[in-house]
């Protein structure tokens, strides 16, 4: 085998020589060099993939902040229209209870102004019947005053108020 190795050139001790070299070359760089770097990009692509997940997980989350968001936006819309409703209602019905009592007042100062006039008609009425009746008892008394006796003027007089009533 070493006429083999001979006749090709090649020394067998160069050979196993540079056969050892490589296989502590491949030891060492294993060792030192290519198990860091993969361990290094173990751990990076570990990082990635947590980060990733931590991502999607935020992304999730967002989500559903934003549709809380605009549950509760939703909600607070709803609840503001329903008290504008009750307000305008309540309006509404204090307008009327109002608007009910301001006829009633009115029609009670309408009642009582009426009775106030009836009475003031009435009260004028009865002077003017005491004033007409004392002119009416003069203007007879002064007509008939020499033609009759006493009792003739008071009953002309009565007569005559009486008529004028």
């Amino acid at each position: 085998m070493s006429d083999l190795f001979s006749q090709l050139g090649i020394d067998w001790k160069l050979l196993l020589a540079q056969i050892v070299n490589f296989t502590i070359l491949a030891i060492v760089l294993t060792k030192f060099l290519y198990k860091p770097i993969i361990k290094t990009l173990e751990e990076r692509k570990k990082r990635v993939a947590n980060d990733i997940e931590k991502s999607n997980e935020l992304e999730i989350k967002l989500k559903e902040a934003l549709n809380t968001k605009d549950e509760i936006l939703a909600s607070a819309r709803r609840e503001s229209e329903k008290l504008i409703k009750q307000t305008e209602k309540n309006a509404s019905d204090l307008k009327t209870s109002l608007m009910k009592e301001a006829s009633e007042e009115a029609d009670k100062i309408r009642v009582e102004a009426k009775k106030q006039i009836e009475g003031d008609r009435e009260k004028t009425m009865q002077e003017l019947k005491r004033e007409l009746g004392g002119l009416v008892a003069k203007t007879v008394e002064k007509a008939i005053g020499d033609v009759s006796d006493k009792n003739m003027q008071n009953k002309m007089v009565e007569d005559a108020l009486n008529k004028a009533r």
